[in-house]
């Protein structure tokens, strides 16, 4: 497929399109300069046949991406057919159906397995996004700051983490008042496993309330500071105290930059969402099986003892 002649000079294409037919051949992807330029057919088609106009907000934010104004975010031309397919559940072609942990694979099962290390570069990609931001407007700020040890302090609830070694993903101070201290732990869950099922508003707060049982009493106790729990899908939604953290973020930020509110939030939600996406679409691609061993050619090259030769 070829994209259309009238698009040939066009740099950039911010889309916005109705959905009446669906393909798999739905973009074009050409390198100029280096640079990636996306190109979407004019109307698709869902395979139930209803016609709707696309819902672009909260976690599709990615198909109205002008990737250039937006710090050049783009997808590769398979990792954006992924993302469309992904967001209306249709088939993804070309992924094993094996699991390199043995169990059978679907896409849910690859966004939840944990093999390949994919899981853990989901949270730590969204916790060190959050902590640059945090850095921008906030004092103190640590990623994976270790709480302080404990003493024979004890805790109204038995779930609480008493371990020596406890830490959470980020800290800052500012906030909420100028010194006062906050501790926030990331969690990014997949919506599709069966135990996130019902309203996704209760999926959140239960994952909130859990990060509360096990951190909340420490920190206030102890750190006498607050807590707030990050949690997210890997739709890219979030929660609401992760809501409510984002639009004082956002506040701070325009006030300092002097940008409106709603251009900064655009922005922030937009490089969430693409790093969330990002990181989706890496798992469930991504390789799983054994690392190679590259040990015995690295130790057999550092032996090696040059000596002088004679070139003829």
């Amino acid at each position: 497929m070829t994209a259309p002649s009238s698009y040939n000079h066009v740099p950039l294409i911010t889309i916005h399109i109705l959905i009446d037919c669906f393909s798999e051949n739905l973009a074009v992807f050409r390198s100029i300069s280096g640079l990636t330029y996306v190109y979407v057919l004019p109307r698709l088609v869902l395979s139930n046949g209803n016609n709707k106009q696309i819902d672009v907000t909260r976690a599709r934010i990615f198909l109205t991406l002008n990737a250039l104004l937006a710090s050049c975010l783009f997808f590769s031309k398979q990792e954006f057919t992924d993302a469309v397919l992904l967001r209306y559940r249709h088939p993804i072609k070309g992924l094993p159906k094996t699991c390199a942990c043995s169990k059978p694979n679907s896409i849910d099962h690859a966004l939840s397995c944990a093999k390949g290390g994919f899981t853990d570069l989901r949270h730590n990609q969204i916790r060190d996004m959050e902590a640059k931001l945090m850095e921008e407007v906030c004092k103190d700020v640590r990623t994976e700051p270790k709480l302080s040890p404990l003493t024979g302090e004890t805790f109204r609830l038995r779930s609480t983490n008493t371990q020596p070694d406890a830490r959470l993903d980020i800290s800052a101070r500012g906030i909420w008042n100028t010194m006062e201290k906050t501790f926030f732990d990331v969690r990014v869950f997949h919506d599709g496993n069966a135990s996130n099922s019902g309203p996704i508003d209760t999926v959140f707060h239960k994952h909130e309330q859990e990060k509360k049982r096990v951190y909340n009493d420490r920190v206030i106790q102890v750190e006498k500071a607050t807590f707030t729990p990050l949690v997210f899908s890997t739709s890219g939604a979030m929660g609401k105290e992760a809501t409510t953290l984002h639009k004082r973020l956002v506040s701070l930020i325009s006030q300092k930059r002097g940008t409106p509110y709603s251009e900064t939030m655009s922005h922030v939600r937009r490089k969430l969402r693409f790093s969330i996406l990002r990181t989706t679409l890496a798992a469930i691609r991504g390789y799983r099986g054994k690392p190679t061993d590259w040990s015995d050619d690295i130790n057999s090259d550092i032996n090696i003892i040059p000596h002088e030769g004679q070139f003829y």
